[in-house]
């Protein structure tokens, strides 16, 4: 044993085994190889490991692709993962209804056929034709950002060093005409101690083409050393919004740059602003907790001098909002209850139109903006993989895209039952019970 002590503000803390952390130590080497021996020993005695270890790799190693991650500018973009690929690759889809038709963009299997370098996240322009792409090397997370022609492939020679880092993560955003965009920039070089090389995150923009010794300092000096930053904009591009957590606590502040360049702070850390998103019709909405633990959605109208007066538009309910996503004529927001999550549907003024899905014993994944007011939403449940269903505000129907994962197993037999056992206190816990059909309940 080697005990290491630290103090923080005035209390000193042992820690007996961080010495296990240097791999590099031969001492550790040794200890490691022999628990993996012993690991091994025991497992090989346990007379059900081999066909257990068949059935798992059976279904783990399922041919069946997952798409994640979609994205509509111009195209629709998604991550898609496919074994037996180590990594997943981003492609652009053509048709996923009745059928999938699909290009692939980038695929870092291809370059990097060790299979050591991947996909962090994606933007693509607003016009669709090019995307930046954050590619990390060896499991660091430590990103760099590189532009990719959609309709080619071809790799351009921009090439932003620092824009991600597993400490506050890294966004980017284009500019109206596409000619550049606004990055996350971790310090470079000499400009922060090396405590500090993965913190102190701020906004740089980068002009297509031009040497990254030229990228322009945006905002970001001021924000707090573990702020995590995001960025977003409404489609025409005319306003930038920068999103500032203050680390992992659920503190947000909201910065917004003007068509003019001038750029005013909308919210602070204690207006409890968690969401938010640019609609078609110009206003900025928020999802807001203050006054509101479960979450109203409040408007901002958006002027040439700056933001107008806050009009309520979704009151809280006993359903708590999880996030939302405005288009041209309808609001679409998940909620959840104790677990189950379901999307309601409102007017811009507020007034519920629908809910969507029926069964109301799953969770939602994103929900992708299509054309008009019909959206694309994931869903997955006890039962069923992850698949997009695509909702029609017309018709008021959901459909099963062919965007679905296929099971691996038959569960056909089985059934979720929702049940609630009350606490001492009065309070009803949800129970989800899966149990077989022909269950004896005895």
């Amino acid at each position: 044993m080697r005990p290491v002590s630290d103090t923080y503000h005035g209390v000193t803390i042992v820690d007996n085994y961080r010495w296990l952390d240097d791999l590099n130590d031969p001492a550790v080497r040794k200890w490691n190889d022999e628990q993996n021996a012993y690991t091994r020993q025991q497992i090989d005695r346990f007379p059900a490991w081999e066909p257990l270890y068949a059935r798992l790799k059976e279904l783990l190693t399922d041919t069946s692709a997952t798409y994640y991650n979609l994205v509509r500018r111009g195209h629709l973009f998604a991550m898609k993962r496919q074994p037996p690929k180590n990594q997943s690759f981003l492609v652009r889809l053509e048709s996923f209804e009745d059928g999938i038709r699909e290009e692939t963009v980038v695929d870092p299997n291809q370059i990097d056929t060790s299979g050591r370098t991947s996909i962090d996240w994606y933007v693509p322009s607003r016009d669709g034709r090019l995307v930046a792409v954050s590619l990390s090397e060896n499991g660091s997370e430590d990103g760099s950002a590189s532009v990719f022609e959609v309709s080619t492939g071809r790799r351009f020679d921009d090439r932003i060093p620092g824009v991600q880092y597993p400490t506050a993560g890294g966004d980017i955003e284009w500019n109206a005409d596409n000619s550049g965009f606004y990055y996350t920039r971790f310090p470079q070089g000499d400009e922060r101690p090396p405590e500090d090389a993965h913190f102190y995150q701020q906004v740089y923009f980068h002009t297509l083409g031009t040497p990254t010794t030229r990228d322009r300092y945006v905002i970001g000096r001021e924000f707090p050393r573990i702020g995590e930053i995001r960025l977003s904009s409404p489609d025409n591009g005319k306003y930038l919004l920068v999103t500032v957590a203050n680390g992992d606590g659920g503190e947000f502040s909201h910065h917004l740059m003007s068509p003019n360049g001038v750029w005013r702070q909308l919210t602070q850390y204690e207006d409890q602003v968690r969401a938010t998103a640019f609609g078609p019709d110009g206003r900025l909405y928020l999802l807001s907790g203050k006054s509101a633990p479960r979450g109203s959605i409040i408007a901002l109208p958006l002027t040439p001098t700056g933001p107008g007066k806050p009009v309520p538009v979704v009151s809280e309910s006993d359903w708590s909002i999880e996030g939302f996503l405005p288009m041209k004529n309808r609001i679409y927001v998940t909620e959840v209850l104790g677990g189950p999550e379901r999307i309601s549907v409102y007017d811009l003024s507020g007034r519920r139109l629908d809910v969507v899905p029926r069964d109301t014993l799953v969770s939602i994944g994103a929900i992708v903006g299509l054309e008009g007011d019909d959206i694309l939403y994931g869903t997955q449940s006890y039962l069923t993989p992850p698949a997009y269903y695509r909702y029609s505000a017309a018709t008021g129907r959901s459909t099963l895209t062919s965007l679905a994962e296929k099971p691996s197993v038959d569960l056909s037999d089985v059934e979720v039952i929702r049940a609630f056992a009350p606490s001492k206190d009065g309070t009803k816990v949800p129970i989800s019970i899966l149990r077989r059909k022909d269950c004896v309940l005895d």
